[in-house]
């Protein structure tokens, strides 16, 4: 699996059940390190960087790292969004974690219900809890 199917159906998803929430993904070539989805809800934006694991490995670029941290810090909601390659498992990582890739929150399949409902602020994952994958 490639990130484009799991972006793009999030995506859908979440215009779908964040009814009023305006929901972009971003696929600019030219500027490096951009989140890949943003979603503005409730007068919050949330910042998500979806990724693949293979192998228990993540590839990702250290400037998507550091854009990641940079809107953390700002205060922006800001997540990876990870999902393994066979489909079995959505994970969350915060960007203050991404280092050592140590996992908030486990979901069991491409849990798109479950990030909606970080992003709509219904669930928390602080504390939850979770694994580390290696990049």
């Amino acid at each position: 699996m490639n990130e484009s199917k799991p972006k793009g159906d999030l995506c859908r998803y979440m215009r779908l059940h964040l009814p009023g929430a305006v929901v972009f993904r971003h696929e600019d070539h030219f500027t490096a390190g951009v989140p890949d989805i943003s979603i503005t809800n409730a007068g919050h934006t949330t910042w998500i960087e979806v990724k693949i694991a293979r192998n228990g490995k993540i590839r990702s670029k250290g400037i998507q790292k550091l854009t990641a941290q940079k809107l953390a810090m700002a205060g922006a909601k800001t997540l990876f969004v990870i999902f393994e390659d066979d489909g079995t498992a959505t994970y969350i990582c915060h960007p203050s974690r991404i280092e050592t890739w140590h996992i908030e929150a486990r979901y069991d399949g491409l849990n798109y219900e479950a990030v909606t409902k970080i992003v709509r602020g219904e669930m928390d994952i602080e504390g939850s809890g979770g694994r580390t994958c290696r990049s």
